[in-house]
């Protein structure tokens, strides 16, 4: 009997853990909804209006007749101060070489006499939480600039290469549902 309970706690465990994962997938493949949209069959592969798609997605799309390039923009808020490539150079301390032992310790630490009392503080040329927020908020721009025809694409001037090339049917230009999966249903759910 007690075999029995644990293998049944067992079981309970790892459903517990992995019902958030499984959860967390469905709402990924959620993000683009394919039914509002004519999907074509070319080669086994599921092709789907690109225009359509990435205005949905929240995309600006822009069309060049002459060079046939695509050029889809997403604009998004970035908290600045908090971007990863920019917090992760290796110059940053750890906390190894912080713990030195020439840290002043709490009964020296700010107590000299030569620190300003809270009237000398407060002279109005403190910045308010509204403006220290707001400042750290840029917008950040993701660009993804295709060619119909070409396996060629740029993705924030990176280049990379595409499984199928872009085409016209029906006078709209039609991508796989991969191509909308990896580079802009992705950034879009990063927002």
């Amino acid at each position: 009997m007690k075999k029995l309970t644990k293998i049944a706690a067992a079981i309970l465990l790892t459903l517990t853990l992995l019902a958030p994962g499984f959860a967390a997938a469905d709402d990924m493949k959620a993000m683009v909804d394919y039914s509002k949209v004519k999907v074509v069959t070319k080669s086994k592969m599921e092709l789907v209006p690109l225009r359509e798609i990435a205005e949905s997605l929240g995309y600006q799309v822009a069309w060049d007749a002459k060079t046939h390039f695509i050029t889809l923009t997403c604009t998004t808020m970035s908290n600045s101060m908090m971007d990863d490539k920019k917090m992760d150079d290796g110059k940053m301390m750890d906390d190894k070489k912080m713990d030195d032992g020439k840290m002043m310790d709490d009964g020296k630490m700010m107590d000299d006499g030569k620190m300003m009392d809270d009237k000398k503080m407060d002279d109005g040329k403190m910045m308010d939480n509204k403006k220290v927020d707001d400042s750290k908020m840029m917008e950040k721009k993701y660009m993804v600039k295709i060619k119909v025809g070409s396996k060629n694409i740029t993705v924030d001037m990176s280049e990379k290469m595409l499984s199928s090339a872009p085409t016209i049917i029906n006078s709209k230009t039609y991508v796989s549902k991969s191509f909308i999966e990896m580079y802009l249903a992705n950034k879009t759910m990063m927002k």
